[in-house]
């Protein structure tokens, strides 16, 4: 235990001593006074306290001094946080001493007691320097400015009582407010109460003055004017479903709480006498800014790696903020999202906003979003759709990013969309309004669809797979045809394809061209739709890419799951084992082969056998350079082996989707985020916001569904 002044002597401060109670103390006022706590507990125990022994006290004395001062500060826990945080540089500082006790003076010792002894702990919310342009919700007091701007730099004013000019002042302006709540008085009158407002230096709520003066001042209200005021408690409650349930429908922060608040009052939650759960606009807006914030935070935490990267994009017609003449004003620009979306798993990952649309531009985009948010050596594959800016061999946006890498990715490329941008004739016009018109007897189109839970469909896919099966069977229900086939989208062919369908139902003599594209409607692109749904994974891209029976040319311009690396994949898991031996037999031959680990190959698309009776037949093996798949590299031969002796029902490296829906979902997204909010945290956090209410609550038409997520949360 310490015996002399020498021991408890802090060779970077001095002395242990409490902070003076008239000024807001600095890093070395701190140090000091919890150097006095500490003596004082050791005096009383016997025994050295613990470093929380000591901050906490420390924390509630700090916390009182700034009370007295009117100001608001951040929580117990924060202000604890602060005081852990800057006691550990203080021991790093500590153990420069020198054996005789005297401190090596080295220039950064010399720099940490300078800070200490010029600089606040500053621990009020408001953390803003110009306080004409603050914008936090809970701001510095007009009175209080000077003073807590003097405090974080010059340091010459003190914390002094209220004096008789102050307080004056503070009674005028409470009786004028008792005054004029006293219009809504709805409560007899009472027996009246004196309230005293004290100036003793011990009470909290004093505040600072130039002059001190012991004297206390009487003000005296009727009880009756305090009970008939509204309720002052403040609404605390937190309200995270609220929030995203108003993201996920589009309403305003006003007729948000418009809604809540009508429903409240109807259930006789909030009265005259109890509005404390009255929720006003800028108490949804907070929730709204809290709620996305956490999403972000949650994503953040959990995003530890990420092993591919799906993206697409588009222009969006986007709500920025502006200032003209020092005013603020909303204006809507043309501006380029590209969307990630991480897989396996489908997650909405972020969106970023290069400044053009070149490659060049969105490679590095894409490059400093993923070093800044992951551990980019993890990544082994990239979807895109087939555009030229994604794919070009020599300049593609996965060229580049595989050079930048050093190292070949995974390449999950599927079709781009070429023709015309909007429909005509006469089959486009009708499209527009095919739900109006009646259904009328029809001729039957035979289609087998595969077995499928209707539960994973969304409402537009239901409507397809249910509107397939009428016309196969030859009836359409009344509910059936009073159901809505779909918004008309360009990037929409399912609607288009729904709407196909209605159309020629309703149609009493149809055209040889309605019949054709119906009949490819129901006999291409539904079964193949439906098979893609159902089978997802990447290893099943070769096995789709055999059953589309459209046009050779089509096939060769979009073939790239029929690239020799991604029917390596397919042939690795296929349910025949002499094809699994096969696939690994030319994996061990692209091993043994490989003489420049360091070259990245060009991927470029090879000639297809369309007389092919199956999938792995489709290119020649033996005219081609064969490279081994980006997503087998790190698995040793033996696993390989283990693999295709006995297949797994998951595999973890082909649970990567060979489509764009999750990508195309998430475009949709941001451009709605673009049309409703500013600025890219505003709209990030929109979309998680929509994202989140859509996985908790994924229809609600019942109350039974309701309950369900309300037991399953």
């Amino acid at each position: 235990m310490p015996q002399t002044r020498l021991d408890w002597f802090c060779p970077v401060f001095g002395d242990a001593k409490t902070f003076r109670s008239n000024m807001l103390p600095t890093y070395a006022d701190i140090i000091r006074h919890y150097l006095f706590i500490r003596q004082k507990l050791l005096n009383q125990n016997k025994e050295e306290p613990s470093l929380g022994d000591v901050c906490l006290p420390l924390t509630r004395e700090l916390k009182t001094l700034w009370d007295k001062s009117s100001i608001a500060v951040v929580s117990d826990q924060e202000i604890l946080r602060k005081i852990r945080q800057y006691h550990k540089k203080y021991r790093d500082i500590k153990k420069l001493t020198k054996k005789d006790g005297k401190l090596n003076m080295s220039k950064k010792v010399i720099q940490f007691r300078e800070f200490g002894e010029k600089n606040l702990l500053d621990i009020s919310l408001c953390k803003c320097k110009d306080f004409a342009k603050c914008v936090c919700t809970i701001k510095v007091p007009i009175d209080e400015r000077r003073f807590l701007t003097d405090q974080r730099t010059a340091r010459k004013m003190a914390i002094g009582k209220i004096d008789v000019k102050v307080t004056k002042i503070l009674e005028k302006r409470l009786a004028r407010k008792a005054k004029s709540n006293k219009r809504t008085e709805i409560i007899p009158n009472e027996d009246d109460k004196t309230y005293q407002v004290t100036s003793s230096a011990s009470e909290d709520s004093s505040r600072r003055s130039s002059i001190c003066s012991n004297e206390s001042v009487e003000l005296q209200l009727p009880k009756s004017d305090i009970l008939n005021q509204p309720s002052t408690s403040q609404m605390r409650t937190k309200l995270p479903s609220l929030a995203q349930a108003c993201d996920r429908t589009g309403v305003s922060d006003r007729s948000a709480a418009i809604l809540v608040n009508s429903a409240l009052k109807d259930l006789g939650i909030i009265t005259m006498e109890a509005s404390s759960k009255i929720i006003d606009r800028s108490k949804i807006r907070r929730e709204r800014v809290k709620a996305r914030k956490e999403l972000k935070k949650k994503h953040e935490e959990e995003a530890t790696c990420v092993y591919g990267i799906y993206f697409d994009g588009r222009k969006d017609k986007t709500l920025v903020q502006i200032r003209e003449r020092d005013i603020l004003s909303r204006k809507t620009i043309t501006e380029e999202h590209i969307v990630l979306v991480s897989e396996p798993g489908s997650v909405y990952f972020g969106h970023i906003t290069p400044s053009s649309g070149s490659a060049q531009n969105i490679k590095r985009g894409l490059l400093e979003f993923l070093e800044k948010n992951i551990n980019i050596s993890e990544v082994q594959a990239i979807g895109c759709d087939g555009t030229v800016v994604n794919t070009g061999h020599k300049n593609g946006i996965l060229r580049q990013l595989e050079l930048s890498l050093s190292r070949p990715l995974q390449w999950f490329v599927y079709g781009k969309t070429t023709g015309p941008k909007g429909y005509c004739g006469e089959i486009g016009k009708n499209l527009e309004n095919c739900e109006i018109h009646p259904v009328v007897k029809f001729r039957k189109i035979a289609v087998s669809l595969p077995e499928i839970d209707l539960n994973e469909l969304s409402t537009d896919q239901q409507y397809l797979y249910d509107i397939c099966n009428g016309i196969s069977k030859g009836i359409i229900s009344s509910s059936l045809s009073q159901r809505e086939p779909g918004k008309m989208a360009h990037s929409r062919w399912l609607t288009t394809a729904n709407r196909l369908l209605r159309l020629y139902i309703s149609t009493k003599n149809p055209s040889y061209n309605l019949t054709i594209l119906t009949e490819y409607v129901m006999k291409v692109y539904a079964p193949t739709w439906f098979e893609i749904k159902i089978r997802p994974s990447c290893r099943h891209g070769s096995y789709h890419f055999l059953l589309k029976k459209v046009v050779d040319p089509v096939l060769q311009r979009n073939g790239y799951f029929g690239h020799p690396e991604n029917l390596l994949l397919a042939m690795l898991a296929d349910d025949r084992k002499y094809i699994r031996e096969l696939g690994l037999r030319r994996i061990l031959k692209c091993r043994q082969a490989k003489h420049n680990v360091n070259l990245v190959r060009e991927f470029n698309i090879p000639s297809f056998n369309f007389n092919a009776d199956d999938y792995f037949e489709l290119v020649r093996w033996q005219s081609l350079t064969i490279t081994e798949p980006p997503l087998t590299v790190k698995i040793s031969d033996n696993e390989l082996q283990e693999m295709i002796s006995d297949v797994p029902a998951e595999i973890e490296m082909l649970k990567f989707p060979c489509h764009s829906q999750a990508v195309e979902r998430c475009v949709k997204l941001v451009t709605e985020a673009s049309a409703a909010v500013c600025g890219y945290e505003a709209r990030d956090g929109f979309i998680r916001s929509r994202i989140a209410s859509r996985v908790s609550l994924p229809k609600f038409e019942t109350k039974g569904q309701y309950c369900q997520v309300l037991k399953d949360n």
